[in-house]
């Protein structure tokens, strides 16, 4: 997965409030987690343990380059 930025205007309408994707590891939301530390990506949340989504739920959410709410979850309980 990459993200690009485009030229164009974002227009506030309906859609898509954010997208998540599902990681296979816990480790796979540090890894991505420590990537956009070296670049200016804007972090929302996370890493974090949200319990109370399910037992060991754990995320972290940032905007992409277009102001699109991006989340990665990893959910033991979850097979892939």
């Amino acid at each position: 997965m990459y993200f690009k930025e485009v030229d164009g205007e974002i227009v506030k309408t309906l859609g898509p409030r954010h997208i998540c994707y599902q990681a296979i590891k816990r480790e796979g939301i540090d890894e991505v987690a420590e990537f956009l530390s070296s670049t200016k990506v804007n972090v929302i949340r996370g890493p974090i343990e949200m319990n109370h989504y399910s037992e060991g739920y754990y995320t972290m959410d940032f905007y992409d380059p277009n102001g699109f709410i991006i989340e990665i979850a990893y959910r033991p309980n979850v097979e892939i």
